[in-house]
């Protein structure tokens, strides 16, 4: 009989004594590579595609997200802890609900996968966690552990209202006096420095008629080089109400609603996480009651006459929103990322009023149930200084060590996460530099502020090159380079602004997430190996440079409400007319 081992690193192979008629089913992409390395990759199962299996999965969470709120719904005690001081807290539970799948239902996909192509084989797994037990279809034999697991879950409560209460302390001790001003304030909540450098010039704009403050998400400092600076800063949990510690303790604590997942009519409940309804309950619910208590003692402490935020996909905006309707307050939700193929990204996220990068994204959101009166679109501020930059391209490669005449590929990573895994971004940062060390084309490459793995110094030992890396100054390398190269990043929506060609390198299988290569403003090599050929062509082939700009022209009018670099002055208008009209 074949045995199917099944696990989460390779590291638990070490102590299990292999067979020789054992298959190897790695459940994710770090332990494919890990056998790689250690030479096991011929005793691995054959495996699906992981990059169609991974899109799979995201639209397979999602829907069962739905699923579960809808069988919560039928509960009483579900539908009081659900709404909170008469806020309705299921769109912010749907989002978490499932980011709490996404990962769980490519594991349980390929399990299901791999098993159903070697028909009566035993399963063997060597996680612990009985969240991938579930996954994969195995009982959780773990009944010692039973017991301390349940205390942990049973303290987690407790312990994140503490840190709820101890973070609105310091937050409180640290506040600033604003509250004098007769001027109703714009609130913007921004949660890093690059977030305020996107929206510097629209705040600028609105501050010539009214206070910017900066309720921070987290600690970081505004960046010293804008020319704009908000009039107050404090964290967004400044303001904690009277007596909010003792309405989430009832709420959360008292409530009668029941965690047992078996209790409830979910379809495939069987692979759900088995502690699901536990941090829903406990966690989840407890943190919105946290935004809401913290956003209504701003609202009341600061009257604001509207508030920002770029939070349209998570809790807090919804909180933001929600809090604002209730108190007049208007909220303008500004677009930060791709909607296109995501099918998590509906109309739920449309909060407020939501501006849009462009008719695109608007027609999307209305196809899948957002009110089109609440959607304007504006254009994405991001890309309004573009158009102003002048970079001295020699002094900037020469700074590099790079040689000013020959060709330069702007390489923008991504973070590895969701749809970009480890291995996916390795094979395309070594087809990138192989294929350019085949032409003499130079690299550079300009890393993701949120990027923290170690794919990027891994593959770039593998190489005798020198390939600079760089962390700001996104726009002003891609001005300066021949053509820009990416996994999949939003930076091509960046290239098509700045007319430069773009590569996609992307062979996993994924679906074509922002339409990039379906509206012709990306080309993607037919594999890895022609990726030398393909830059070739871009540099070369006038008639290949030509059809692309035409079709990125088209794209930047219909995506991207046009080139005319004007994007935060549509948002400054907007942000006066709803502070005009109070909605």
């Amino acid at each position: 009989m074949t045995r199917l081992v099944l696990f989460s690193q390779t590291a638990q192979l070490d102590n299990f004594p292999l067979e020789a008629g054992d298959r190897l089913v790695p459940l994710n992409d770090a332990a494919i590579d890990d056998l790689e390395k250690r030479g096991l990759v011929h005793r691995m199962a054959d495996l699906p595609d992981l990059g169609p299996l991974q899109a799979e999965s995201l639209s397979e969470a999602f829907e069962t997200a739905k699923a579960i709120l809808a069988a919560l719904d039928g509960d009483l005690s579900w539908r009081k802890i659900l709404c909170y001081k008469r806020y309705d807290l299921r769109p912010m539970a749907l989002k978490n609900l499932f980011f709490a799948l996404e990962d769980v239902a490519r594991v349980y996909r390929l399990a299901m996968i791999v098993r159903a192509a070697h028909p009566g084989s035993q399963a063997i797994l060597l996680d612990d966690d009985p969240v991938i037990r579930r996954a994969v279809g195995l009982p959780d034999s773990r009944a010692l552990l039973a017991v301390p697991l349940q205390m942990r879950q049973r303290m987690q409560p407790i312990l994140r209202f503490g840190r709820d209460r101890w973070q609105m302390m310091r937050a409180k001790q640290d506040r600033l006096a604003a509250e004098a001003s007769n001027v109703r304030p714009v609130i913007v909540f921004l949660d890093a420095p690059h977030r305020a450098r996107l929206m510097a010039r629209t705040l600028a704009l609105l501050a010539e008629h009214y206070p910017i403050h900066n309720a921070r998400l987290y600690d970081w400092s505004w960046p010293a080089d804008l020319s704009f600076f908000p009039a107050d800063t404090y964290a967004w949990n400044a303001y904690p109400l009277l007596g909010s510690a003792a309405r989430i303790a009832r709420h959360v604590l008292a409530s009668r609603a029941g965690t047992r997942l078996e209790a409830f009519d979910i379809p495939g409940r069987a692979w759900l996480p088995p502690h699901l309804l536990w941090m829903l309950r406990y966690d989840d619910i407890q943190r919105y009651a946290n935004m809401i208590e913290a956003l209504e003692g701003l609202a009341r402490a600061q009257h604001p006459a509207l508030w920002i935020t770029l939070e349209d996909l998570f809790a807090f905006g919804k909180c933001a929103a929600a809090v604002g309707e209730k108190y007049g307050i208007p909220t303008l939700n500004v677009q930060h990322g791709i909607i296109g193929a995501y099918p998590y990204r509906t109309g739920v996220d449309v909060v407020g009023t939501f501006a849009a990068f462009g008719e695109a994204s608007r027609q999307t959101l209305i196809e899948r149930g957002a009110d089109p009166a609440r959607i304007v679109v504006t254009g994405p501020v991001r890309y309004d200084d573009i158009l102003e930059l002048k970079p001295d391209r020699e002094a900037m490669l020469r700074e590099e060590h790079l040689d000013p005449v020959r060709p330069v590929i702007l390489f923008a990573s991504q973070p590895t996460r969701r749809l970009i895994t480890p291995a996916v971004k390795r094979l395309a940062l070594r087809a990138l530099l192989e294929g350019a060390g085949q032409i003499g084309v130079q690299v550079i490459i300009k890393t993701h502020p949120l990027e923290d793995d170690p794919v990027l110094d891994e593959v770039l030992a593998e190489f005798d090159q020198h390939v600079p890396i760089v962390r700001e100054q996104l726009y002003e390398w891609l001005l300066i380079s021949d053509i820009m190269a990416t996994i999949s990043s939003t930076v091509v929506y960046e290239a098509a602004m700045a007319e430069r060609p773009a590569l996609v390198l992307e062979w996993s299988g994924n679906s074509d997430v922002a339409g990039y290569r379906e509206q012709g403003i990306a080309h993607l090599p037919e594999s890895p190996e022609q990726t030398g050929d393909a830059i070739r062509r871009l540099l070369a082939d006038e008639s290949v440079r030509a059809a692309m700009l035409a079709q990125q022209r088209a794209f930047v009018q219909h995506h991207l409400a046009g080139n005319d670099g004007k994007a935060s002055e549509r948002l400054a208008v907007l942000a006066r007319r709803l502070i005009e009209e109070g909605t």
